[in-house]
């Protein structure tokens, strides 16, 4: 890490640390982190409002009614699957809550073993998986289902670095049939495919690959808008593409003080604008390496150039998200004990970040409200922490493709 790295690094270790503290001071009360203010039982452990949510998301299954069509559903259909697996064994709330819960620990065992294999590939310490008991990662481990797409991403690195790739492109397909966030790895697995196999440049609209791995998610799809009705089964997607800005995510912050001082019509045109252009630059990076492979092939040529590319595709895809799910640490937490397990700064950082996304939800989101300006500061000091990752990240990416010649 150069000097320039150093100084930003105790800078952001200072103020992170002084943030802590005077968090600490201010929600001091034993009651405070033990209930919150909805008497919603124990809300730093369980998210009881979102396990709740699950238990309605598969009502149809308790209906006998073919899903989608009781009741439209924001997630892909394996995903349906996924929650639905508790309720197979309990009708009560209760039972669906701590069966889904259970379900997710396996699931983060089994990620923990496929990042263990990953760290053996890259011949790297299995010291930093003790990164897996970080708070916001357990968390939300333990109340959100994103711990299973997670997993298949692990499984097909693992894949796809044992060169079994026709599995490893089924296994990221299953992936996008659970959370659409896979999508924006296809690109970087094809071009470590065409280097590992010294195929020759070809139309990728051609390649096998591409097709199995979107081919499960169109059929699926097709059969049910073909069951469930066009828009009850385009509806993950339209749910998806269609989210306005949401509170946690730090554009809101600034929109807040613009709809103060213009007229309705101009701040909802802003909005829409600002929108579409968010959801576009969170693509970008794939839609160019998808475009430019050929240009791409130069820098993702080891395993460890497709995870970092792969983490920078994520972070980006976060970043310029119009709505920030702190739950995303699941999908990004993997992908860094890989890729930077390595430096023990860049980790602390990485341990830093974890804990300010934990204080952001479930802490002060519960404790002081979601229009708070404790909550404010949160996701300004979170975000600016995240740029210096992305930006180090890019550092290294650099440093690793030095003696790249680039025609």
């Amino acid at each position: 890490m150069s000097v320039k790295d150093k100084k930003i690094f105790y800078l952001v270790l200072f103020f992170t640390c002084l943030f802590i503290g005077i968090f600490l001071l201010v929600y001091s009360s034993p009651s405070k982190f033990f209930s919150s203010p909805q008497k919603e039982g124990i809300s730093l452990v369980w998210d009881e409002q979102e396990l709740g949510a699950y238990y309605n998301r598969v009502a149809y299954y308790y209906n006998h009614q073919p899903p989608y069509s009781y009741n439209r559903i924001e997630y892909p259909a394996l995903g349906i699957l996924y929650l639905t697996i508790p309720a197979f064994f309990s009708d009560s709330l209760e039972g669906f809550k701590y069966g889904l819960i259970i379900l997710n620990l396996i699931a983060g065992l089994l990620l923990i073993a496929v990042t263990y294999k990953l760290l053996k590939v890259l011949s790297k310490s299995h010291f930093w998986l003790w990164l897996f008991i970080l708070p916001s990662f357990l968390f939300f481990l333990v109340n959100r289902f994103d711990v299973f797409p997670a997993l298949l991403v692990q499984l097909a690195l693992l894949f796809l670095f044992r060169k079994r790739f026709t599995l490893s492109f089924v296994i990221l397909g299953l992936a996008l049939l659970t959370k659409g966030y896979a999508i924006i790895f296809f690109p970087i697995f094809i071009v470590y495919w065409l280097n590992k196999t010294g195929r020759r440049e070809m139309p990728l609209i051609k390649n096998k690959y591409l097709w199995i791995f979107v081919g499960p998610a169109i059929v699926i799809t097709a059969i049910i808008c073909f069951v469930a009705g066009f828009e009850n089964g385009l509806f993950p997607y339209i749910f998806q593409s269609t989210r306005q800005f949401a509170q946690g995510a730090v554009y809101v912050i600034y929109f807040e003080a613009l709809q103060k001082s213009l007229p309705a019509i101009a701040y909802t045109a802003i909005i829409k604008i600002v929108s579409y252009g968010l959801v576009f630059l969170q693509f970008l990076l794939p839609l160019l390496i998808y475009a430019g492979y050929s240009f791409f092939k130069k820098f993702i040529k080891t395993p460890q150039d497709v995870i970092r590319w792969m983490l920078l595709a994520a972070m980006i895809y976060i970043l310029f998200s119009p709505y920030y799910s702190p739950q995303w640490i699941i999908w990004i937490l993997p992908l860094m004990v890989l890729a930077l397990g390595g430096g023990k700064k860049m980790v602390l950082l990485v341990v830093i970040y974890d804990i300010l996304n934990y204080l952001q939800f479930p802490v002060i989101y519960n404790f002081a409200g979601p229009y708070s300006l404790s909550l404010d500061i949160l996701v300004l000091a979170r975000t600016i922490l995240f740029v210096i990752i992305i930006w180090l990240l890019v550092n290294r990416i650099k440093d690793s493709n030095k003696n790249v010649v680039i025609i």
